[in-house]
């Protein structure tokens, strides 16, 4: 069966890039913004189920808290 997932991570910018903390072993970048990084995670995350990136709100100056939303696919579903 596959189920509603919700991630929360960290976008940070810094040295010219936003970059995401890592999850799942996967870690993304942007040089455009902040979105563009989380949207990319969710994509290697949560691979078709990715549904949207969330952002929460700042953490601190250049730190933003961002939430993924997708749909996990596990084997046997």
């Amino acid at each position: 069966m596959n189920q509603l997932e919700q991630i929360d991570i960290v976008v940070k910018y810094s040295a010219g890039a936003y970059t995401t903390n890592q999850v799942r072993g996967q870690r993304s970048s942007s040089t455009t913004c902040a979105r563009v990084a989380a949207e990319s995670l969710g994509r290697k995350v949560f691979g078709r189920g990715f549904q949207r990136a969330e952002r929460l709100h700042d953490i601190s100056a250049g730190t933003e808290r961002w939430r993924l939303h997708g749909v996990a696919e596990h084997a046997g579903a």
